[in-house]
């Protein structure tokens, strides 16, 4: 019975929703010309999307190329979106951002059911040409992650890092699971 406890309790931990499986999105899909729009982008059951914000494929820079950038042509305020493609739960990790202004600055905020979970939100300022990477903390739970970058001249995102976290009738399965080996076990000794 001790055996059958300790294994119980080893394959509970490593069930536990902890760090979930990492994802980056590299934008390593993104097959247009420099220049040309992204509305929506998926990668590894992720979509980012837009947001109605101007972001465009880039394949002269990227931390590795390519990646997404903004000109803040017609607005001051560009935003992506990045949810898990048919809904779910994930954390935020990091992501890559780069700017040819350094007034230019970044919000970065999750969300669950359409509550802001990041207090305060992810922010700061002065962004270089070389790419800085923003950390998250990916055991807050989000449904949908908003990464908003505000300035002027261009400025590029690469390198979402999301972890997926598994559901919670994951655990109850396999708590039942448990449950049912602990009952055949004690079936078969009597």
């Amino acid at each position: 019975m001790r055996r059958f406890a300790l294994a119980a309790a080893l394959m509970f931990a490593l069930a536990l929703p902890r760090a979930g499986q990492a994802e980056i999105i590299t934008f390593g899909g993104l097959v247009g010309g420099g220049g040309v729009p992204v509305v929506s982008y998926n990668e590894d059951g992720f979509t980012v999307g837009n947001l109605g914000s101007e972001w465009y494929e880039a394949h002269g820079i990227g931390n590795a190329v390519p990646s997404i950038f903004t000109d803040f042509v017609n607005s001051t305020n560009q935003t992506i979106v990045v949810t898990l493609t048919g809904g779910g739960l994930f954390g935020f990790n990091a992501v890559d951002l780069a700017a040819s202004s350094v007034t230019t600055r970044y919000i970065i905020n999750g969300q669950l059911g359409g509550v802001n979970k990041f207090v305060p939100e992810i922010s700061g300022g002065s962004l270089g040409a070389a790419f800085t990477a923003v950390l998250g903390d990916g055991t807050i739970l989000i449904d949908t992650l908003y990464i908003t970058l505000i300035g002027s001249g261009d400025a590029n995102i690469d390198n979402i890092n999301v972890g997926v976290i598994p559901e919670p009738t994951s655990l109850a399965l396999l708590g039942a699971g448990l449950l049912g080996l602990a009952t055949l076990r004690r079936r078969a000794r009597k």
